[in-house]
């Protein structure tokens, strides 16, 4: 894994060496420097990947949380429905027995 700016070993090494650091053990240390410095770094591709995984999850559970409304919001459309035919049902039952009474009623009137 290499991040987008490495860290410099030739350029540390030759700061080590500049103040007196044996060559083999500025190269040494410039080394385990580096590994210490990039261990862990998330590379672009690393965070590319990371965005396409969380996008895909995204995208899954809104379509699933779509589809949940949908059924929802169908079932609520049913229950209304039924509601309304028991309602007309109720108001038809009501106007023909007001009907009657008042055809009764009217009989009843000498």
């Amino acid at each position: 894994m290499t991040p987008a700016h490495a860290f410099d070993t030739l350029a540390y090494a030759r700061k080590l060496k500049a103040v007196g650091v044996d060559e083999a053990q500025a190269e040494a240390h410039a080394e385990a420097v580096r590994d210490a410095v990039t261990e862990g770094v998330a590379t672009k591709a690393d965070l590319d990947n990371g965005h396409t995984a969380l996008r895909t999850d995204l995208e899954n559970q809104i379509s699933a949380l779509k589809k949940d409304l949908e059924n929802q919001i169908s079932a609520l459309r049913l229950e209304v429905k039924a509601q309304i035919a028991a309602a007309e049902k109720r108001q038809t039952l009501t106007v023909v027995t007001v009907g009657g009474l008042v055809v009764a009623a009217v009989k009843l009137i000498p």
